[in-house]
């Protein structure tokens, strides 16, 4: 049994068309793109251009969008270390205007470091090492001079522990992808103002090549370094090297910092004066003060 076919007569055909073309389209929404992607689109366009390199438009979104997202890595790392290399939290307000030195050794480390403070302000390249005891003040001073740097002058300012610094190196070497060892050496080589605190409080010949690396590149660049140890000098010497101790000796400011540790002193007068705050009796409380020395 044949099927019986329908022929359609001309009207017919005419009316579907019409109505076919009065149908509303599908608006198909437009993705928005990222501005940074458009930027990076773009910037690729030229550059393949003036190398006369061929390419489809699509190659050319894969390639800016692959750009894009590991520039954003890189940022993302570098942001992450520079937040290592900020003022610590516990110096963020230190100030060189209120600083009250304990003994004539802090008042002499306090002179020496505000010499350095007001050099690299006149745009000089000053280097200034802190070697002595804990507990004397060093670090103190050392932000409360790069916090004076910065709000007067405007200048990039780093700190960095060592120690945070071989752990951020270190960790470099666990990802193929984001900021590297030396793109780490290189931004703390060009840095307006450095500090490293803490050289060798855990020493290890890692941290002194790092050492070598960072400080030769500095005294090359012509830029105001500080340097706080705990080392003596002629041990701080030994540790880093030949190459770094003849660059010091030339161009730094040497401070011995060896004195009494006034955060254990500080902790046990604390201590005492809470003490005797819940002792009763202005008699004993007389006692008490007399032999902590606070009258």
């Amino acid at each position: 049994m044949t099927e019986k076919k329908t022929m359609l007569s001309l009207t017919d055909i005419l009316k579907r068309i019409e109505n076919i073309r009065s149908t509303p389209k599908a608006t198909v929404k437009k993705e928005e793109i990222d501005p940074d992607l458009a930027k990076e689109i773009e910037s690729l366009r030229v550059e393949l251009t003036a190398k006369n390199v061929q390419f489809t438009e699509g190659a050319l979104i894969g390639m800016a969008e692959n750009r894009l997202l590991h520039r954003r890595f890189d940022e993302q790392a570098a942001e992450r270390f520079a937040q290592v290399a900020a003022i610590p939290l516990r110096f963020t307000n230190a100030s060189l205007s209120d600083f009250v030195a304990f003994d004539d050794v802090q008042q002499n480390a306090f002179m020496q470091i505000c010499k350095w403070a007001i050099e690299v302000k006149e745009g000089d390249a000053p280097w200034l090492l802190l070697s002595g005891t804990w507990g004397t003040g060093k670090s103190h001073l050392a932000c409360a001079a790069l916090n004076s740097l910065r709000d007067a002058k405007g200048l990039e300012v780093r700190f960095v522990a060592c120690i945070d610094l071989v752990k951020a190196v270190q960790g470099t070497y666990k990802s193929k992808d984001g900021i590297s060892e030396a793109q780490i050496v290189a931004d703390l080589a060009r840095i307006d103002v450095l500090c490293l605190d803490d050289v060798a409080a855990v020493p290890s010949a890692f941290e002194a090549k790092l050492l070598t690396q960072i400080l030769d590149a500095r005294y090359r660049n012509d830029l105001p370094t500080l340097i706080v140890t705990n080392l003596g000098i002629n041990k701080f010497d030994e540790y880093v090297g030949h190459l770094v101790a003849s660059r010091i000796r030339e161009c730094a400011d040497i401070v011995d910092c060896t004195t009494t540790d006034f955060r254990r002193v500080m902790k046990e007068r604390k201590s005492a004066l809470k003490h005797m705050e819940s002792i009763k009796g202005e008699s004993q409380r007389k006692r008490i003060m007399s032999i902590e020395g606070v009258i």
